[in-house]
C-alpha cells in the first residue's frame, strides 16, 4: 500500500518484513537499609536485523521529486543504558526524596546510515505523609531517544499533589505544569540525508492543570489471602528504544 501525505511525502508498505530478535542484558548493584534504597544499573539491549525507517528519493512520470518513507529490515538498533536510582526515607514513614538519572546511549545502524546519539534522562520527588495526608511533588526532564532516523524527546513535567484519606474516601488535588500556558509535549526530528524535518507538539490543556480526584473503596464478603505469582514482563516490540 502506498499512501501520500503530501505534494512531496509518500508511505510506502513493505510486504517483506519479519520479526527481529532481541538480546537483552543486565547488571544491577543493590543497598538497601532501613533509610535508603539505592541501585546502580547497566542495560544494554540490541535487537538484531529491527523495522528501522529508510527514506528514498524517486522521481514520478511527471518529473516530480517524491520522497518516500517506508521500513525495512535492516542491521541493528541498540541501547546502552546507564542509570542511577536512591530512594532516601530522611523520617521513616513521614518523609522521602526519590531521585534517578541516566545516559540513554542510542545506535543505529542503516543499510546506509549510521546515527547515534546520547540523552540524559532523570527525576525526582518528595513525598511526605502527614497523618491522613499526603503531599508530594516531582519533576522530569521528560524522555529522550533515537530509533532509525528518527531523534526525539517527550515534554518535561512538573507536579504538585495533596491527598487526604479517611477510612474509604480518598480525595487528592493535582496542579500539573505549574505556572505555564502553554507546554510542548514531544519535540521530534528526522534526520535522514534526504529530508530534514522539525516536529513539535504543543498542548494548552496540560499547562497549569488541576485535577480533582474522588475515589471511595467498596468492600462486602469474606478476605482471603492474594495467590502468588510471578510476573515477567518484557518490551518485545521491534526496534523499539522506549
Amino acid at each position: 500500500v502506498t499512501l501520500r501525505r503530501n505534494l512531496l511525502e509518500v508511505e510506502r508498505g513493505n510486504p517483506g518484513l519479519r520479526p527481529n530478535r532481541v538480546t537483552e542484558q543486565t547488571a544491577r548493584l543493590v543497598y538497601s537499609d532501613r533509610r535508603i534504597v539505592a541501585q546502580a544499573m547497566v542495560y544494554y539491549k540490541q535487537n538484531h536485523r529491527p523495522n528501522l525507517a529508510a527514506y528514498d528519493r524517486e522521481t514520478d512520470e511527471a518529473g516530480n521529486t517524491l520522497f518516500i518513507y517506508t521500513q525495512r529490515n535492516q542491521p541493528g538498533c541498540d541501547l546502552l543504558m546507564t542509570q542511577l536510582y536512591a530512594n532516601w526515607r530522611i523520617v521513616p514513614k513521614r518523609l522521602e526524596v526519590m531521585g534517578y538519572g541516566g545516559l540513554f546511549r542510542c545506535f543505529n545502524y542503516g543499510d546506509d546510515y549510521r546515527h547515534f546519539h546520547t540523552a540524559f534522562n532523570g527525576g525526582c520527588s518528595l513525598t511526605a505523609w502527614l497523618g491522613a495526608w499526603t503531599l508530594a511533588a516531582s519533576a522530569d526532564n521528560g524522555f529522550g531517544w533515537m530509533e532509525g532516523e528518527h531523534r526525539g524527546r517527550q515534554g518535561a513535567m512538573t507536579g504538585l499533589s495533596v491527598g487526604y484519606r479517611t477510612g474509604a474516601l480518598h480525595v487528592s488535588l493535582s496542579w500539573q505544569q505549574l505556572l505555564m500556558t502553554n507546554v510542548r509535549d514531544y519535540h521530534g526530528e528526522v534526520v535522514s540525508r534526504y529530508v530534514k524535518k522539525d516536529m513539535n507538539t504543543w498542548s494548552r490543556n496540560d499547562a497549569n492543570r488541576v485535577s480533582l480526584t474522588v475515589a471511595y473503596t467498596f468492600s462486602h464478603g469474606r478476605r482471603y489471602h492474594d495467590i502468588s505469582r510471578t510476573m515477567e514482563n518484557k518490551d518485545r516490540d521491534a526496534g523499539v528504544m522506549k
